[in-house]
C-alpha cells in the first residue's frame, strides 16, 4: 500500500511540475554536435549542439543557463527567416530582450553538448527562475506531507 500511495504522490507532483514548467528546451528534438552560427549556418562542434525552433514573441525576454560560446543562437520570424544573431558570453548566463519593433516567432539557441539533460531556456513576461524553484520546492514539500500524512493514516488503521 505504501509504494501505491508513494506512487499516486509522484505522479500529481509530476503533473504539478509539467504545469509550473517554463522551460522550453526539448532536449528530445535538440541537434548534437553542431551549432548555429552567427549568420544561420550549420557548423560542426562536438562539444556543442543547438535547440529546435522554440515559439517567442516581441517583447519577451530569453533567460538561457550557461551560454554556449559568443555565438548563443538566431532569432526568426514565422517563416523561420533568420532576423538577428544572439551573442554572449562563454559559459556565462544569457538574459535577452527581444525588441517590439522585430517580427520574432523562434529562438534557436546553442548549448554545451555536457549540459543536455540539465539545460534551461525560459522565455516569456520576465525571468522567473526564482519564483519557479520557490514552486518546486513548495509542490515537493507538499507532496512529502501528503505522503506522510497518508502512510500515518494506513498505519493507525
Amino acid at each position: 500500500m505504501g509504494d501505491l500511495i508513494a506512487r499516486f504522490a509522484m505522479n500529481q507532483l509530476k503533473e504539478n511540475i509539467d504545469k509550473l514548467s517554463l522551460n522550453k528546451f526539448n532536449k528530445a528534438v535538440a541537434t548534437l554536435g553542431k551549432y548555429i552560427t552567427d549568420v544561420d549556418s550549420i557548423a560542426t562542434d562536438a562539444s556543442l549542439g543547438y535547440s529546435d525552433y522554440i515559439p517567442c514573441k516581441p517583447g519577451q525576454l530569453i533567460y538561457m543557463k550557461n551560454c554556449a560560446g559568443s555565438y548563443v543562437g538566431c532569432i526568426y520570424d514565422a517563416n523561420k527567416n533568420r532576423i538577428a544573431a544572439l551573442s554572449g558570453t562563454y559559459n556565462q548566463d544569457f538574459t535577452y530582450y527581444i525588441p517590439t519593433a522585430i517580427d520574432a516567432a523562434f529562438v534557436r539557441m546553442n548549448f554545451l553538448a555536457s549540459l543536455l539533460n540539465t539545460q534551461m531556456i525560459l522565455i516569456g513576461d520576465a525571468t522567473p527562475v526564482i519564483t519557479y524553484l520557490i514552486e518546486i520546492r513548495y509542490i515537493i514539500r507538499q507532496s512529502c506531507l501528503t505522503v506522510t500524512a497518508l502512510w500515518q493514516q494506513k498505519q493507525q488503521a
